[in-house]
């Protein structure tokens, strides 16, 4: 082994001694490989000649590189497992840089842990494989003690590879520690961000047979109390006198630093090597992200204490054990995940695990008296064992209007754009509003302003987070095991013991330019419960999804006999379509309309009803009152400019000219559709030229609902709402 100063080449026969010769920053130390042919000899702690000393303490700004045409292997044999290496921190970052060089057994083998202004880390960890570590690469920012302040690191690892063999050898193996974790990024801060990660090009090898599962740090909704993570994103608590919005109770939105985590993923092939075989090994989660806060202490309100922001690009995450991508914001911590840029997550859940409609998803979101935002952006998500998406939102903090407790928008927000998401055995996307009462809000979120009034209205900016109401547009949801698009919603609307009135719970996410076909229990699926005793000021939550230009086709099956329902259920006490309380001087409106969409049972004959019962016969209204376009009572989902097939009343769907159950067939290649298929455009419409026919035109009688819909599933532009010529569904042609 080699280690060559800024002057001259000094030799050493371990790393050990190599480091320990380092004085000042910028050294690089050259490490050439013992062995012959494939047989090797490693560092390790039981050289007969130059033992190593774990853990081995890396001077901050030092380079290990691989030198030489053999690998180079550090490797701990010990049963008492610590860790191989740790990086030292300086003042002021300066870069260490790990390259090409395979690390087996031990603890962790690299840790970079700063704890206080003086030990800031940046580092680089390159080319370098992975195995039989309990945690391969763990890069940790924490608050010191006794003033020291916030620490910080910076950690890139790129093209790494874990696997799970050993190299043939003449010296005495490596321990083989069962993997937990691959790689961690923590931030333990009060002020500011403790760590800013990167993995470029990730990939995993092998079986993972033998395997660790350890507890999570925080409260979650994982069916598992103990799993394996590849890749591990945690911020945790934060300072209770430090929030994000200190000034919101006097109208200062101005955000301050909290504890962060900030990842960044791009590329890679995540495998999560679990087969068919019940236990058979494999890791249980790809991407693991967690926020869990405090609750503050001297501010009047309930806000941000931490969080983290995950950025994931193009990556392939498949065959994991239990979630392909496990994310929650819970106890005034919030999450942002973003997957986009050709990012695929498929096949979750090993096929011989029992059916379970709550786990083994692509995504799966949580939050409880927290945020959690996804955006999903040109992503596929494929043939999960549960669901494409599955969000649970558990509540929010309990308020009413005579106080301010919701100085930051608290639910679970959506953002999914142009996403493919089929073949998933459950549902393509399942939100779920948990909390038996008031408290909660899913697809959207919720905050207070200064004033003490609920707001589920975009804040225009105000806060750093997106919010208000959800997006999905412009997505193919097909051939998934159940709805293409569930919701499950409990709770109330908040008026139970009001004026003043409590905070609602609601769906509040808008779908446009979709196509959504062949799910078997219905296109959009939706139910929602009175989460406590009925009574006459005790409605249900508010559903706020309206459906905007979208095409629904060969949806439905035994026992859900429909392309679309809205069951609302236990129907003494009507769940709420619209909302109106917010802001005063706001000409804002929430209503779940039904607008200019086109429904088909059946794309052969397009003659079987579109609409569920409970829609035909209790919410959807009369033909007069969908002609007029109002007024309608909060609990009625109107229709305008639709072409689908009902029956209200026992008579058959007679709309206006701009509502229709004929052409049968709109779509371009008459008699060529294949439902299985996952290609939306067999569902595009034929050409007609001008405006000649009802599917060519446009009801003007509701506001535009969904900004999105002035372009189409394409991109294309549409004429504008006002002119009456948009054509109907998810495609202008």
């Amino acid at each position: 082994m080699d280690r060559t100063l800024p002057t001259s080449p000094t030799n050493f026969h371990s790393i050990t001694s190599a480091v320990g010769a380092v004085t000042t920053s910028g050294i690089t130390i050259t490490i050439f490989g013992g062995g012959v042919g494939s047989v090797v000899v490693p560092f390790s702690e039981v050289h007969p000649n130059s033992p190593e000393s774990f853990p081995i303490s890396v001077p901050a700004g030092t380079t290990l590189t691989m030198g030489g045409s053999l690998p180079v292997y550090v490797w701990n044999t010990n049963p008492m497992a610590t860790d191989l290496l740790t990086i030292q921190g300086a003042p002021t970052l300066s870069l260490t840089r790990i390259i090409g060089i395979n690390f087996l057994g031990g603890d962790t083998a690299i840790k970079a842990s700063s704890t206080g202004q003086a030990n800031q880390i940046q580092l680089l960890v390159k080319d370098c494989r992975f195995a039989f570590n309990e945690t391969g690469v763990w890069a940790t920012g924490q608050v010191g003690g006794m003033g020291a302040g916030d620490g910080y690191v910076e950690c890139s690892v790129r093209s790494a590879i874990f696997g799970d063999t050993i190299p043939a050898t003449t010296s005495t193996p490596p321990f083989q520690n069962k993997p937990t974790a691959g790689i961690r990024f923590h931030s333990l801060n009060e002020v500011g961000p403790g760590v800013v990660g990167e993995v470029i090009d990730l990939t995993t090898v092998g079986n993972f047979v033998q395997m660790a599962p350890a507890p999570l740090f925080v409260q979650h909704d994982l069916a598992a109390n103990s799993v394996t993570r590849l890749v591990e994103v945690f911020a945790g608590s934060g300072e209770a006198t430090r929030v994000e919005y200190p000034g919101f109770a006097t109208g200062d939105y101005t955000p301050q630093t909290i504890n962060e985590a900030i990842v960044s993923i791009q590329g890679g092939d995540w495998n999560g090597g679990v087969s068919n075989v019940a236990g058979s090994g494999g890791w249980d989660v790809g991407l693991l992200a967690q926020a869990q806060g405090v609750v503050p202490v001297g501010v009047p309100f309930q806000s941000f204490t931490c969080g983290y922001q995950v950025t994931m690009t193009g990556a392939t995450l498949r065959k994991f054990r239990e979630e392909a991508i496990y994310a929650d914001g819970t106890i005034n911590g919030r999450g942002l995940l973003t997957v986009n840029g050709g990012s695929i997550l498929k096949t979750t859940g090993s096929p011989s695990a029992p059916f379970d409609d709550q786990r083994h998803n692509g995504i799966h979101a949580y939050s409880i008296e927290g945020y959690m935002g996804i955006f999903l952006a040109n992503s596929q998500i494929l043939n999960h064992r549960g669901n494409g998406l599955y969000a649970v939102n558990g509540g929010a903090h309990a308020s009413d209007e005579s106080t301010l407790e919701l100085g930051a928008p608290f639910g679970i927000y959506l953002d999914i754009r142009k996403d493919n998401i089929h073949g998933n055995e459950a549902n393509g996307i399942y939100l779920r509003e948990e909390h038996a009462g008031p408290n909660g809000f899913i697809g959207g979120t919720i905050h207070q302003n200064p004033g003490g009034l609920f707001n589920i209205d975009a804040d225009n900016g105000d806060f750093l987070q997106p919010n208000g109401q959800g997006i999905i547009n412009r997505c193919a949801i097909s051939n998934n095991g159940k709805a293409g698009f569930r919701v499950l919603a409990n709770g109330n609307d908040g008026t139970l013991q009001g004026p003043p009135f409590e905070v609602p719970s609601g769906v509040a996410v808008r779908l446009s330019n979709s196509f959504i076909w062949n799910n078997p229990e219905g296109g959009i699926s939706s139910t929602w419960n009175t989460g406590s005793a009925a009574s006459v000021t005790d409605r249900k939550g508010y559903y706020l999804v309206p459906v905007t230009h979208c095409t629904l086709v060969g949806n439905g099956g035994p026992g859900f006999d429909w392309n679309i329902e809205i069951d609302d259920q236990d129907g003494a006490n009507a769940g709420r379509c619209r909302y109106e309380r917010i802001d005063p001087g706001s000409l804002t409106k929430y209503r779940t309309n039904l607008w200019n969409d086109i429904f088909i049972r059946d794309p052969n004959i397009g003659l079987a009803a579109d609409f569920g019962n409970v829609l035909n016969n209790g919410i959807l209204p009369s033909a007069t009152v969908v002609d007029t376009g109002g007024p309608y009572n909060d609990d009625v989902v109107a229709i305008a400019g639709c072409r689908g097939k009902a029956f209200w009343g026992g008579n058959p769907f007679t709309g206006s000219a701009e509502m229709t159950d004929t052409p049968s067939i709109p779509f371009a290649g008459i008699g060529s559709y294949v439902l299985t298929s996952t290609n939306p455009g067999q569902f595009f419409l034929a050409y007609s030229g001008p405006p000649s026919n009802i599917i060519d035109t446009t009801p003007q009688y509701f506001n535009v609902l969904s900004p999105e819909s002035s372009d189409d599933f394409n991109l294309q532009g549409r004429p504008g709402a006002l002119t009456g010529m948009n054509d109907k569904g998810a495609d202008e042609n």
